[in-house]
């Protein structure tokens, strides 16, 4: 599921930036399908003799009182893909959060950062991209 997730919102992240529109959604997009990229790149996930399916399984286990869905998910990035994917990922994040609830205008320039980044990230993953039938 994350896989095609993943490149379904990766589509019209480049589809919105192609056309130099709703640069907002550029952002939101890009960033939810690196998400989604992650999850795919991360899960199943095991620590010791113990599997974790899926990233809400993880969480529920590792969650904490100071802690959300979006920081752990970010920890997972930085220590078991890449430091610089857990950099494209944070940087998405935090102008994604920014795009929904603070302000809107993202300009040109940030829409193509963050398209940018997604690729980034998407380097470092070793788990193939191509959907298997």
């Amino acid at each position: 599921m994350s896989l095609a997730h993943a490149k379904h919102n990766e589509a019209l992240c480049n589809k919105l930036n192609d056309e130099k529109v709703y640069f907002d959604w550029v952002v939101t997009t890009a960033f939810y399908s690196a998400l989604h990229f992650s999850e795919y790149q991360l899960f199943p996930f095991s620590i010791g003799p113990t599997d974790y399916p899926d990233f809400d399984v993880y969480y529920g286990v590792f969650k904490s009182l100071n802690d959300n869905k979006h920081d752990a998910r970010k920890r997972l990035v930085y220590s078991n893909i890449h430091s610089k994917a857990g950099s494209a990922y944070n940087w998405l994040k935090d102008l994604c959060w920014t795009a929904r609830y603070y302000d809107y205008q993202i300009s040109m320039e940030e829409a193509n950062e963050a398209v940018n980044k997604l690729n980034i990230l998407k380097m470092y993953l070793t788990k193939s991209q191509t959907p298997q039938p």
